[in-house]
């Protein structure tokens, strides 16, 4: 059966309790979602409106903070997210002495992934729990996958170029994602597609979901679908694990 390899590999992930990295799995999830203020003179070279990190006012919000630590619920890897009060941030920005200081004095866990948000939120963009989990993750890691594949502008083009995409786009949004209550859901293709990369990385959509609905003829993948499911499965796993446990680490959702 197609992509036999990879679901083998995922069955190995549920039964043996392993991560993707043949990792123990423990009880882990998101451990904080916290928001920082740079001052103006970290920033000062830089020209153009200063704008807050996504999520930057609701990380402020308890009650925000303790419903998208339930979206992250079933997630196999320690999680901090931090908002910051400037989106333009970059990687050496948060070299910031100050920064550092603040981050060790936090207490996060050796083993966190501790994401710093680097992009705004466009105008009148959803703010709720779900959206959000959805612009920062499911974003973040379809924009660099579509980077990757030479499609930077965005997955409108990608889907244009290749007819199969649309077909298993609407196929596994359609009937997984759809039952999903992790997350918001989108309704045009171009944006359904980050609603799979969130899925993918929130464990909310498995490798035996999958398995299980072609088995059972609920979702029917031809070659070309079923391997770039296969791709986008495999980029997800890549993705969160080449974001270093402990060291901050900038990501752009755009």
């Amino acid at each position: 059966m197609m992509m036999k390899s990879l679901f083998e590999s995922w069955r190995r992930y549920i039964n043996e309790g392993v991560d993707s990295r043949g990792l123990p799995i423990v009880n882990r999830a998101l451990h904080s979602f916290d928001a920082f203020n740079f001052s103006p003179q970290d920033f000062s070279s830089r020209r153009g409106e200063i704008k807050p990190s996504i999520a930057y006012h609701q990380a402020q919000d308890p009650t925000f903070v303790l419903d998208i630590k339930e979206i992250f619920s079933k997630t196999a890897d320690d999680w901090v997210f931090i908002a910051v009060n400037n989106a333009e941030i970059e990687p050496e920005d948060i070299k910031n002495p100050t920064f550092q200081e603040w981050v060790v004095s936090k207490g996060y866990p050796a083993n966190a992934k501790i994401v710093i948000i680097g992009s705004s939120p466009y105008p009148g963009d959803f703010s709720s729990t779900e959206w959000i989990a959805h612009d920062i993750i499911g974003h973040a890691a379809g924009r660099d996958f579509l980077e990757r594949l030479g499609y930077p502008r965005g997955a409108g083009k990608w889907i244009e170029d290749n007819p199969w995409v649309s077909r298993m786009i609407l196929k596994v949004h359609g009937y997984l994602v759809r039952k999903n209550v992790a997350i918001k859901k989108a309704d045009m293709q171009f944006d359904m597609i980050y609603d799979i990369f969130a899925s993918i990385i929130l464990n909310d959509i498995t490798w035996d979901e999958i398995e299980r609905a072609i088995v059972q003829g609920q979702i029917g993948l031809v070659e070309a679908e079923a391997d770039t499911m296969e791709q986008i499965f495999n980029f997800c796993n890549e993705w969160v694990a080449q974001i270093p446990a402990g060291e901050p680490t900038v990501i752009k959702s755009w």
